[in-house]
């Protein structure tokens, strides 16, 4: 309310001076002062209540906006936030089965190799060396086995 604010200082006046309910004269002159300077106030008074209004509603507005853009913002920043992990998932999901398959075929060549070493062994427990030098001998016509003919 303008009647709580502090205004100008006014000067003090001689208690005479002041105007006196006994004397009508002078309090018409006094309504016709405050007349005219509230004629002269209130349009003033009304531009800086209409202007104070308006800035009013363009902070509320700016307000508003900053909040739907900060809203979008933060949508975005989720959006981003969940394709982010989705795709780090989705890539962790697509090495696992990429290793898991290089492992499998790592098994698989090594359960050959260990097939290929068991049948070397057996092979090498039942070979008979002097019976195949016997064999060779013959083969080739020499009696190795017997000593020295020849």
């Amino acid at each position: 309310p303008l009647a709580n604010r502090p205004g100008p200082t006014a000067t003090r006046r001689n208690p005479s001076s002041l105007v006196s309910p006994s004397n009508p004269d002078q309090l018409g002159g006094a309504f016709a002062l405050a007349s005219s300077r509230a004629a002269r106030i209130r349009p003033l008074l009304d531009a800086s209540l209409s202007a104070s209004a308006r800035a009013d509603h363009a902070v509320e507005d700016a307000a508003a906006s900053l909040l739907t853009a900060l809203a979008g913002r933060d949508s975005v920043m989720q959006a981003a936030r969940a394709a982010a992990e989705a795709a780090a998932l989705a890539s962790s999901r697509r090495a696992k089965l990429c290793l898991a398959a290089a492992l499998q075929k790592e098994r698989l060549a090594l359960e050959g190799l260990l097939e290929t070493a068991k049948a070397a062994e057996e092979a090498l427990g039942i070979a008979d060396i002097r019976e195949d030098l016997a064999t060779l001998a013959k083969v080739m016509g020499r009696g190795i086995a017997g000593g020295n003919e020849g």
